[in-house]
């Protein structure tokens, strides 16, 4: 069985910003491709399973000329119906994982690249393996049949009827997803890329970020875990207020506490990367509460749908909101009257948190 998808040469920049933002999300690449839908997704999990990266592009994004081809047993299959005839009424499914950085070197100059081919191979043996499995399980049990591919060919049509093949092989793989249901999700706000992009390039030397939010401002400042070890730390703060967002909701938990959010920030820069090069104007930021895994998410709004998501885990940490009032009188009297050894103004209790994973669900 063969799966052949055309990106077109307008669609190859944005194929490959995402890449590169899901590489510096994880080492591997877990590649899902649904045929009947004509729906590739891309996903990355870091080793600590702290954070999930997920591409996704509709069959919009495809050429329209070439778009999706299956092949079967040396037949093109020309529809859905006569595919989903083949596997008994079940839906195909492939699936395979690769090495992040292999993929990425394919793509190290699009100078001259047209268009590309990417080609997902499935040989008979799987394909009779899924047979004997479907005749061991009822109707009911199954919807899907997964099949795993045992070799992705990269085909590169450059100019001067130049074609670049590249050949590799890839591993069998379980699909895992982070589990974030972002329309239940109470608390969230919409954003321009390049405004974000502003308020985080004032934060240096700190793999990590905090962010605050309240009724009316949001709060970025950088974060380091541990401040005895002599060593001088550079403190950045910025602070933006919340009308100056697209779109703002927060329902506070209670109205002494502010929320703050302790996650990475490479994937964010990452994201933010992606979204320039890809021609994405806004990103949004989905959370329930300090200490839960926080979601970012960007979409297209061209002919060529696309979404990119990032789940992040974060450490619980909570703020006073009187103290965020009057966070600069505070900072002032501490200076002169407060001794070394009094206690802090607040107590922060950091618990790290990690995604949950399942398996992907069925989509109709």
């Amino acid at each position: 069985m063969e799966v052949q998808l055309e990106i077109a040469e307008e669609a190859v920049k944005v194929f490959v910003a995402a890449l590169q933002c899901l590489a510096q999300v994880g080492k591997e690449f877990s590649i899902e491709c649904e045929p009947t839908a004509r729906r590739l997704t891309l996903r990355a999990l870091n080793d600590s399973r702290s954070a999930s990266g997920q591409f996704v592009l509709d069959k919009t994004f495809f050429s329209e000329s070439q778009g999706c081809s299956v092949t079967l047993e040396g037949v093109n299959i020309t529809s859905k119906e006569i595919l989903k005839a083949r596997f008994n009424g079940r839906t195909p499914f492939l699936k395979c994982k690769v090495f992040a950085k292999s993929c990425c070197n394919v793509f190290r100059s699009l100078k001259h690249v047209q268009s590309v081919q990417l080609v997902l191979l499935v040989d008979q043996e799987e394909l009779e393996h899924a047979d004997a499995s479907q005749e061991n399980a009822s109707q009911s049990e199954i919807f899907e049949v997964d099949l795993d591919c045992i070799e992705l060919r990269w085909q590169l049509r450059c100019d001067f009827d130049i074609t670049k093949t590249h050949h590799m092989k890839v591993q069998s793989c379980q699909i895992l997803r982070a589990v974030f249901d972002k329309n239940a999700c109470p608390n969230r706000w919409r954003t321009r890329c390049h405004h974000l992009s502003s308020l985080l390039a004032h934060i240096h030397h700190s793999n990590e970020v905090s962010v605050t939010c309240s009724a009316t401002h949001v709060k970025f400042e950088s974060y380091f875990p541990s401040i005895t070890d002599g060593k001088p730390q550079l403190q950045t703060e910025t602070a933006v207020e919340s009308t100056d967002f697209s779109e703002y909701i927060l329902q506070p938990m209670s109205n002494s506490i502010d929320s703050q959010l302790i996650f990475c920030i490479k994937e964010i820069r990452a994201l933010l990367a992606f979204c320039k090069s890809s021609d994405v104007l806004e990103v949004s930021f989905f959370y329930s509460a300090s200490g839960s895994p926080v979601l970012w998410m960007a979409e297209s709004t061209s002919m060529a749908r696309f979404s990119i998501e990032l789940t992040l885990s974060t450490i619980a940490a909570f703020l006073p909101a009187s103290q965020a009032l009057c966070e600069e009188e505070v900072r002032l009297d501490s200076t002169n009257n407060v001794p070394t050894s009094q206690e802090p103004l607040f107590s922060s209790q950091e618990n790290p948190r990690y995604l949950t994973h399942s398996k992907r669900p069925r989509v109709d």
